[in-house]
């Protein structure tokens, strides 16, 4: 295609899946960056964009070398990084979820701006998480919303 290539991590989730489909709908050739072992899933959620469109890449998501290498090699122009930790019952959520949420992102920076695409970096749009605003089990509040009010401290 001749849209704006871009790269994509959460692509098997509800805020990636949504945008990547978006982007498939745009014309834009699209790299979802999975975790390894997450392929299939990620195809199976993906099924509707079209194959041209849809290029996979297992790769170590806290391994700032291993997703710039699959920026590079896919010339990406922009990641849009909506991966994050979301599981309930953990025994330890901070080392558990936030923290490799947070390396997650801390290596989608690093390799955003170790990419070259064109000589400039690779564009940066990261979401949040579910998890900044809700705890396991916590309802959204009674506009059946979440708010700045719920978010995790």
């Amino acid at each position: 295609g001749a849209g704006l290539r871009v790269a994509l991590t959460g692509a098997s989730g509800y805020v990636g899946s949504e945008i990547a489909h978006q982007l498939a709908e745009a014309g834009h050739p699209l790299l979802a960056c999975v975790r390894p072992g997450g392929a299939a899933r990620v195809r199976a959620q993906l099924a509707t964009v079209p194959a041209e469109l849809l290029a996979v890449a297992e790769v170590d998501l806290t391994d700032a070398l291993a997703l710039g290498g699959a920026l590079n090699a896919f010339n990406a122009g922009a990641l849009i990084h909506t991966a994050a930790v979301f599981r309930r019952g953990l025994a330890d959520p901070g080392a558990q979820m936030v923290r490799p949420t947070i390396a997650m992102a801390e290596a989608a920076v690093r390799a955003c701006a170790a990419a070259r695409v064109g000589g400039r970096c690779v564009a940066l749009v990261h979401t949040s998480s579910m998890a900044a605003v809700r705890g396991p089990g916590q309802a959204p509040g009674p506009t059946g919303a979440f708010t700045s009010a719920d978010r995790n401290n």
